[in-house]
């Protein structure tokens, strides 16, 4: 799929380039997850957009998205 998109001209004009970021659904301290899923997505890689996985819509991530000016697909 990702190739077909980027063979037609990509998302808005930017090449999908897919990057994966897991959660650790064993780990106790869920804020400081969101803030470093956050952060590799807007700072480490400057996501154009994010699409939101299994994990949902959690309040810290959507709001560091948010100030980053990420989207969520």
């Amino acid at each position: 799929m990702v190739d077909y998109v980027n063979a037609h001209g990509g998302l808005a004009g930017h090449r999908v380039l897919p990057l994966f970021q897991a959660m650790d659904v064993a780990s106790t301290d869920a804020n400081a997850q969101d803030q470093a899923i956050c952060a590799y997505f807007t700072q480490d890689h400057h996501a154009f957009a994010v699409v939101n996985g299994p994990t949902g819509m959690r309040e810290n991530r959507t709001a560091c998205r948010t100030k980053a000016r990420v989207p969520v697909i």
